[in-house]
This record gives structure tokens, C-alpha cells and sequence, in this order.
């Protein structure tokens, strides 16, 4: 593991101690159960680039069922084709920030496949890890946007210390860490 990514790893498991359970988990998997547990991250982000393709009009259900039959059809032992899997997402159109309102949620699947492809690379946890704080930062935006409306700041420091820990400890928040570790304790750990 190079040093950037060390130090990501670090960061990471440093946020919460969510991040460090679920890095504790993926550690213990055997790569093919982490490729599963990937595959469900992206099939649950999935409907949020949908929402964005809808929106501008993108024609992109093809190229969807083909990530999913890639990722979904070839979990566990057998390790999807990396290449085609990227070059499939690299082919879909990413829009520019603020094209839409589902831009930040729907460009999460498509960093959500870069993930799972770093993942089955480099045969390690952290990419895997890293889903988990995907969806957990769409998690935080949704509910940033219900606690602040369109407006973001500035706050004082002790202004955004509370909205923190209003969001980490939100309900939604919880619900999260909970379908990430149910999931995964589902694989066999």
C-alpha cells in the first residue's frame, strides 16, 4: 500500500468509528465477498444516476444493465472484467455540478464503480471501505439539506461542531452504518 493510500486508510478510519468498523469487516472478507458487497453498494446507488440520467434526458439504461450483469453475475469467486466494467461507466455522461439537483447523489454510483474496480485491482479493503463513506456522505448531504435548506455556511466553529454531530447521529445516519454492517456480517463474519 503506497503512502497516499495509507494515509486515506488513515483518515478514513480516523472519521468515526463506523468507518473503522466497516474497514474491520472488509478486512476479514475474502476478496470475492467484498466484490458482493460492492456489487450491493452500487446496485443501491444505482436509482441516483438514474434520477440524473432522467433528468437531462441521458439514454443510459443499456449501458446500466450491462455494469449490473458484469458486477452482479460474476460476485464471489469469479472476479468481474475490470476493464470493461470501467470502460462501461466511462462511457456514461457525468454532467457538470449543478446541472441538475440529483448531480452530487447520481456521480456517487459512478464513484461507487471506480471503487469496486480500484477494489478488485489492487485486492484490497480500503476501495471497499471507501463505499461505505460514499454513501455515507450521501447520507450527510441529504440531511445537511433538510437541516440548512440551500444555504451552507459559513458557521462558526461551534456551529458546524453541532451540525456534525447532529448529522452522525442522525436516525438516517444510524439506519447506514447498520445496512453496511448487517450486510456484511451477512457474508460470514
Amino acid at each position: 500500500m503506497s503512502d497516499l493510500y495509507a494515509s486515506e486508510a488513515e483518515q478514513l478510519l480516523f472519521r468515526d468509528d463506523r468507518f473503522a468498523k466497516v474497514y474491520s469487516l472488509l478486512k476479514a472478507q475474502k476478496q470475492g465477498d467484498r466484490n458482493s458487497y460492492g456489487a450491493w453498494v452500487v446496485n443501491r446507488l444505482r436509482p441516483n444516476y438514474e434520477r440524473l440520467a432522467h433528468s437531462m434526458n441521458w439514454q443510459v439504461a443499456s449501458v446500466l444493465g450491462e455494469i449490473d450483469k458484469e458486477l452482479s453475475e460474476k460476485v464471489g469467486d469469479e472476479t468481474p472484467d475490470v476493464q470493461e466494467v470501467r470502460r462501461l461507466s466511462q462511457s456514461l455522461p457525468e454532467g457538470e455540478d449543478g446541472c441538475s439537483e440529483y448531480w452530487a447523489n447520481g456521480l456517487d454510483y459512478l464513484s461507487a464503480v471506480d471503487e469496486i474496480c480500484l477494489g478488485m485491482e489492487q485486492l484490497s479493503p480500503l476501495p471497499y471501505a471507501k463505499l461505505f463513506q460514499i454513501c455515507s456522505d450521501q447520507v450527510d448531504r441529504d440531511i445537511l439539506h433538510e437541516l440548512l435548506g440551500k444555504t451552507s455556511g459559513p458557521h462558526s466553529p461551534s456551529e458546524t461542531r453541532e451540525i456534525n454531530s447532529i448529522v452522525m447521529n442522525h436516525a438516517r445516519m444510524e439506519k447506514e452504518f447498520s445496512d453496511h454492517e448487517t450486510y456484511l456480517k451477512s457474508l460470514g463474519v
